[in-house]
């Protein structure tokens, strides 16, 4: 995990941990990223994701994520460091009566 700070104040975070401990998946993990709203759309996710995806080569051969369906900004930012779209979770978040889908999406990592 990576932080992302302004001062003294955590403005965003991003972590990446193994799908599970088996063996069998061991070459695949799990991404999350969050950033504070009032620090959204100014290079803090872009760096963050740069910096942890780069670790990841030579750890991993496959990245995966889920992000809001409802989420383009996003859902444009992955794409921009190749993540592709695989599927959708639908229903996956429960918040109150209502629901929110999820777009699961992946990553090649190449080779360091």
């Amino acid at each position: 995990a990576i932080v992302a700070e302004v001062g003294s104040h955590v403005v965003g975070m991003c972590e990446v941990s193994r799908a599970l401990p088996s063996p069998e998946v061991a070459h695949r993990a799990n991404l999350g990223l969050a950033i504070r709203k009032e620090h959204r759309k100014k290079g803090v996710g872009t760096a963050l994701l740069k910096f942890t995806l780069d670790r990841c080569k030579g750890k991993f051969e496959i990245v995966e994520l889920s992000v809001f369906s409802s989420n383009d900004a996003a859902k444009r930012l992955y794409s921009k460091f190749g993540f592709k779209a695989i599927g959708v979770r639908p229903r996956s978040i429960k918040r109150g009566n209502g629901y929110i889908d999820e777009d699961i999406m992946i990553l090649a990592i190449e080779k360091a």
